[in-house]
């Protein structure tokens, strides 16, 4: 059953830039061209959990299609990627959500190791044969579908999956598909691996607990965090990226700096301009006198 009526899906391909008369009629094509639309028009952000008074983040498909079109908001993976999965489920796309596990390579620990299961993307199957699709990862998530097929997807292309065997893995058969990008680390090049996931579909209550570590527990409930898109060709990865009291200009691995913010009238104000998103003096006000609120001077 679709969740999202015509007229929605209609108010969806305006808000993203992407008109029905431009949607190719091969589904691969079309899901590609979704993504991507998706991905330079709908933040990565963790606002909710900042600028309001309930710090608290709804995986209702509805409200998610209020927040995210209607407010012409973001969110953080589980709402974006629920939120676009149940887009694709409209159009009549077969998806199932898939929880991942982040490797401490995120946080700057390349060890090896990975963290508890903490994100959520999808699967999109077309014609018999898996892609993971992820609109909620942030700068180094998949810009496109990634197919299900172990090894390199094209040599131009800084991003690949692997099926394989962990270290960690105390069952020598068992096997996980590991998403890895090209990064660059003291001027070497080399595969990192980002995160990784089984083919076992998750349920709406699985994303609950998850979303509920996440609202109380992570980074995103410690700090304000916003990512959008302004270029996602494979090979040249464009983006602004706000943390806490910093915006930078992230191309591919190299980042600029544009603005240290001073007050919380330059981070609301960076906010307009770089990720379209304008917060209600009630939201601007809701983050006063917590941890992540800068000055109000």
């Amino acid at each position: 059953m679709a969740t999202y009526t015509p007229s929605q899906l209609s108010q969806y391909f305006s808000h993203i830039s992407y008109p029905k008369p431009q949607h190719p009629s091969d589904p691969l094509q079309f899901l590609t061209g979704l993504q991507r639309h998706q991905l330079l028009r709908v933040p990565f952000e963790s606002l909710s959990l900042h600028y309001s008074r309930s710090r608290t983040i709804s995986l209702d498909p509805q409200a998610l299609f209020t927040k995210i079109v209607t407010g012409s908001r973001g969110g953080y993976c589980l709402e974006n990627n629920t939120f676009f999965g149940e887009i694709l489920k409209s159009l009549g796309f077969q998806v199932y959500a898939v929880i991942c596990r982040i490797g401490n390579a995120s946080r700057g620990v390349y060890d090896g190791g990975w963290r508890g299961m903490s994100h959520m993307a999808n699967l999109v199957i077309i014609d018999d044969r898996k892609y993971l699709v992820d609109v909620g990862y942030g700068a180094d998530g998949p810009p496109c579908p990634l197919p299900l097929k172990s090894g390199h997807i094209s040599s131009r292309e800084p991003f690949k999956l692997d099926h394989k065997h962990l270290p960690q893995h105390t069952d020598a058969g068992q096997r996980v598909w590991v998403y890895s990008r090209l990064k660059t680390r003291d001027n070497n090049t080399a595969w990192t691996e980002i995160y990784h996931f089984s083919e076992v579909e998750t349920f709406a209550a699985d994303l609950e607990v998850l979303n509920y570590w996440n609202m109380s527990r992570s980074l995103f409930a410690q700090a304000v965090v916003a990512q959008r898109f302004t270029q996602t060709e494979p090979g040249e990865m464009r983006s602004y990226v706000l943390f806490r009291d910093l915006l930078k200009y992230r191309v591919g691995e190299t980042e600029e700096m544009i603005e240290v913010f001073q007050n919380e009238g330059q981070r609301v104000k960076a906010l307009v301009k770089y990720f379209q998103i304008s917060l209600t003096q009630e939201e601007i006000l809701a983050i006063q006198g917590t941890q992540s609120a800068l000055s109000t001077v």
